[in-house]
């Protein structure tokens, strides 16, 4: 991946150029974001990245509150990503592939995974509001709460096991 700087709030966000998982339609990220009600915030992730493994089945408990807030964005060839989900039981009505050479990674300038972004509509056009790299459990925990979610996104026996931060 060699593409431009790692895209800040403020910035235009980039057509995506994936794949939904379940349809095998290309990513309408315009459509995603006016359909959210608000900003949608997408994770690109990889399934043979040890973090992205461990922020996945948080990632999905997001996208169970409020699907149409998540897309994920896995670095995987469609029949991978498809193996993972069906075998960690994940939603995959969020789900997009992006195979090899990964154009969007590249135009959000992407550097490892995991990343997420948080796209919202501004006039006439999308842009980031947040974004962040690797597992970091007071993000997701506030972006389950941005998404609905009631409570803690993390039981007890997680909030005493997992790290604060787990770089990708």
């Amino acid at each position: 991946m060699t593409g431009a700087p790692f895209l800040r709030a403020g910035e235009r966000a980039p057509k995506i150029e994936a794949r939904d998982l379940d349809s095998g339609a290309s990513i309408d990220l315009e459509h995603l974001v006016a359909g959210s009600g608000s900003t949608l915030f997408v994770y690109w992730v990889k399934t043979g990245c040890p973090t992205c493994r461990l922020a996945l089945p948080f990632i999905d408990r997001i996208a169970r509150v409020a699907p149409e807030r998540v897309l994920v964005v896995m670095q995987d060839e469609p029949d991978v990503a498809r193996a993972y989900c069906d075998g960690s039981g994940a939603t995959t009505s969020v789900v997009a592939t992006e195979a090899a050479p990964f154009v969007s990674a590249d135009a959000y300038g992407l550097t490892n995974v995991p990343t997420w972004f948080e796209v919202r509509a501004d006039v006439g056009r999308l842009t980031v509001s947040a974004s962040g790299i690797s597992f970091v459990k007071d993000t997701l925990q506030e972006q389950f709460a941005a998404a609905g979610g009631e409570g803690s996104l993390f039981d007890a026996r997680e909030l005493a096991r997992l790290p604060a931060m787990q770089p990708g």
